[in-house]
């Protein structure tokens, strides 16, 4: 049984400041997400679900970065700066919230999809084109 929880938050170019170790954000996009995720994922209330989905999207981040930049080298890297997270009850999931043109990403490197993940048990994922969703 899997739950879709609707994560909205600001993702950030974030840049470190040289010497001081600070990492100052470049740039802001609103971002929305749909996970497929365990029914347990919000079973404990909403402080809880809002910190296993951003350590959960750290790690999708991370991933991306060693990927594009395994050494590191480079300043620059995305990042999430803050986010709310929500389960969807069972109309909202049956409307199909990303579907709609408002969530899609305005960004071209999505493909024009939006940012839908289906999450096994033991946080792998893998990106699901929205109509599979």
């Amino acid at each position: 049984m899997s739950t879709v929880v609707e994560v909205r938050g600001v993702e950030a170019l974030l840049t470190t400041v040289e010497g001081v170790g600070v990492h100052y954000p470049f740039t802001r996009t609103p971002r929305v997400y749909y996970l497929r995720v365990p029914s347990g994922w919000g079973s404990k209330g909403v402080e809880q679900l809002e910190v296993r989905a951003m350590k959960f999207l750290e790690s999708v981040y991370e991933v991306q970065r060693n990927r594009l930049d395994p050494k590191h080298d480079d300043a620059g890297y995305f990042g999430v700066l803050e986010m709310e997270a929500r389960v969807l009850d069972t109309d909202e999931e049956r409307a199909r919230p990303w579907l709609l043109p408002e969530n899609l990403p305005s960004d071209s490197l999505r493909f024009g999809t939006p940012y839908c993940l289906a999450v096994a048990g033991d946080d792998r994922h893998r990106e699901t084109h929205p109509e599979e969703f």
